[in-house]
C-alpha cells in the first residue's frame, strides 16, 4: 500500500496507471514514425488549376518585349483567353483576346512602352470569369529607334497611356508617335537627340512643328512647349487631349517635324565624297599626263 496526498493506492492501481502512460507514449511514437515515413500528413487531392499566367521576366525597361504565357483548361476549344495589363494606377492599358493552342497553352508578346514606372499587373481571364494575376516591374527607359542601321535612344515620359511605336519619316524630316490608351488628359514629354532630328534657321534653333490626330491623316496643331535644350538634345512637352466620346480608345498619332533628319546625312555626304574622290583621281591622272 502506498499513501500519497492523503490517499492510499494499491500497487495494482499504480502499475495500471504507469502502463496507461507508457501506452500513450508508444502510440504517439508510432504516429510520428508514420508521419516521417509518409513525409507529410495525408491530404485529399486538389482539383487542377484551370488557368495560370506567367511572364518571362520579373522586370522590364522601355521597348522590352514582355512574353506572357500560361495554361488554360477550356470546355469549348473555340474559347479565348482575355489578357489585360493594368498600370500602377490600376488603369487598364492593354487588352487582348488570345487563342489557346491544342495542348492547352497560350502565348502573347507585348512591347513595354508604358508611360510610368512602377508595379504592373497582368491578368488572364476565362470566359466564365475565373482569373489569375501576376505582377511585374516596369522601369521607364529609352525607346530604341533604328534608322539606317543605327540605334537612337529616345527618352520619354507620359502621365497616362502607352507609346506603341515611333516611325521615322525621311522625306518630311519627321517622327510620328503612335499612342494608345490615353484615357485622360496627358502630358507627353520626349527628348529628341539633335543627331536624329533638329529644327534650325540661319540664326539658330527654330520651333518644331508638332501635329496631332486620331487618324493617320487629318493632323492639326498640338499644344506644346520646349522645356529644355542643350548641344545634344531638345525636350518637348506635348499636351494630349482626351475625348471619351469621339476617341474612347485613347489612340493618338503625334507628328514632330523638323528641318533636318539623320537619313539625309549619309546619302548627301556619301555622294559628295564619292564625287570629290572621282574628281581628285581625274585631276591626278591629268597631272601625270602633263608631266
Amino acid at each position: 500500500m502506498i499513501r500519497k496526498n492523503g490517499v492510499t493506492y494499491g500497487k495494482e492501481k499504480i502499475f495500471l496507471h504507469h502502463l496507461i502512460i507508457i501506452g500513450i507514449i508508444i502510440v504517439a511514437i508510432v504516429l510520428l514514425s508514420f508521419k516521417n515515413v509518409l513525409g507529410s500528413e495525408v491530404v485529399p487531392p486538389t482539383a487542377p488549376v484551370p488557368l495560370t499566367v506567367y511572364t518571362d521576366k520579373l522586370s522590364y525597361v522601355g521597348n522590352d518585349t514582355i512574353v506572357i504565357s500560361g495554361n488554360a483548361q477550356l470546355t469549348d476549344k473555340e474559347d479565348t483567353i482575355l489578357v489585360q495589363i493594368f498600370d500602377p494606377q490600376t488603369m487598364l492599358i492593354v487588352s487582348h483576346q488570345t487563342s489557346v493552342s491544342s495542348d492547352g497553352t497560350y502565348l502573347l508578346r507585348i512591347h513595354s512602352n508604358f508611360g510610368i514606372a512602377g508595379i504592373y499587373i497582368v491578368r488572364s481571364t476565362l470566359k466564365n470569369g475565373y482569373n489569375t494575376e501576376r505582377p511585374f516591374l516596369f522601369i521607364v527607359g529609352p525607346y530604341k529607334l533604328m534608322v539606317n542601321h543605327t540605334q537612337y535612344q529616345i527618352n520619354y515620359n507620359m502621365t497616362s497611356g502607352l507609346l506603341n511605336d515611333i516611325y521615322a519619316g525621311e522625306e518630311d524630316k519627321s517622327l510620328t508617335l503612335s499612342l494608345a490608351n490615353v484615357t485622360s488628359s496627358t502630358k507627353f514629354t520626349i527628348n529628341l537627340p539633335r543627331n536624329l532630328i533638329d529644327s534650325k534657321l540661319l540664326q539658330g534653333d527654330s520651333n518644331f512643328a508638332v501635329l496631332i490626330s486620331t487618324k493617320e491623316s487629318d493632323f492639326r496643331p498640338a499644344n506644346f512647349i520646349e522645356e529644355h535644350n542643350d548641344s545634344s538634345s531638345r525636350t518637348l512637352s506635348i499636351g494630349i487631349p482626351y475625348d471619351g466620346i469621339k476617341n474612347p480608345t485613347g489612340r493618338w498619332n503625334v507628328k514632330i517635324i523638323g528641318t533636318s533628319f539623320v537619313p539625309e546625312f549619309p546619302t548627301v555626304v556619301t555622294t559628295i565624297l564619292a564625287t570629290s574622290f572621282v574628281a581628285l583621281l581625274f585631276y591626278q591622272r591629268i597631272q601625270n599626263v602633263i608631266k
